[in-house]
């Protein structure tokens, strides 16, 4: 008897062991994405440079991988599918092409007053912030102007890039920053629910689906206490899918 109880209690042991560092891997594993703009970033009185990337990070918003989604960039036919860009959202952003000629070269660094974060936006210093570009002629110099913006998805209350089920808790708290508890904030998380950069995001169970799992291995816990010591006899196979065993006093 005391062989079989010590038996269970190692395999409950372990079984809770295993459930805990699966259901923290799946909270970890959500990637945030914030959509960044540049804005009115002038490389001439008339010539601008446009773009937007996107920032996916696990946690850690610094280690992150950035990506443009569109970039157009004066004096060059070349975009963002035959550049070389080096993202550093807390300093810099440097985008070169890769064997550069006399005449067909890109060589532009941009450099950031305040470091970006998923809520803010960050000016261009324009006493660092060069470009040096080929092709139709040189064109080099500095900036004018220009900033670098987030984007924001309606109902996005986290700022990670997607509208889901931690934004409804979010609101649910009072925590969404527009105007806490309001219709009008769940109205807007409604309307955008499922939108925003899930391609770029890990897929994990909602918060909802995840209490389910937790409350129906915690059911099967209890039920298997309850019935601990009694006489047990099999199901028939197809029931044993469901539950290996049932116990009748």
């Amino acid at each position: 008897m005391m062989g079989r109880i010590f038996v269970g209690t190692v395999k409950n042991v372990r079984f809770w062991l295993i459930f805990g560092f699966i259901f923290t891997t799946a909270l970890r594993a959500h990637a945030a994405t914030v959509n960044y703009t540049l804005d009115n970033v002038m490389m001439s009185a008339t010539q601008q440079m446009t773009g937007t990337f996107s920032w996916t990070y696990f946690g850690d918003f610094e280690s992150g991988v950035g990506q443009w989604s569109s970039l157009s960039i004066p004096w060059t036919s070349h975009g963002q599918n035959d550049l070389n860009t080096t993202f550093e959202p807390t300093s810099s952003i440097e985008i070169t092409l890769a064997g550069n000629y006399h005449d067909d070269g890109v060589d532009i660094t941009l450099f950031l007053l305040q470091p970006l974060t998923p809520t803010t936006s960050a000016s261009l210093d324009l006493v660092r912030s060069k470009y040096d570009i080929g092709g139709n002629g040189f064109h080099a110099g500095p900036f004018l102007s220009g900033s670098i913006s987030p984007s924001f998805v309606s109902g996005d209350f986290d700022y990670d890039g997607d509208v889901d089920g931690v934004d409804f808790l979010k609101w649910q708290r009072g925590e969404s920053p527009y105007y806490p508890l309001s219709a009008t904030d769940l109205a807007a998380w409604e309307a955008n629910f499922g939108t925003g950069a899930a391609a770029a995001s890990v897929a994990v169970p909602e918060p909802s689906a995840i209490l389910l799992c937790v409350m129906a291995a915690v059911g099967l816990f209890v039920r298997k206490r309850r019935h601990a010591g009694c006489r047990c006899r099999h199901l028939p196979h197809q029931r044993t899918l469901l539950i290996n065993t049932f116990c009748t006093k």
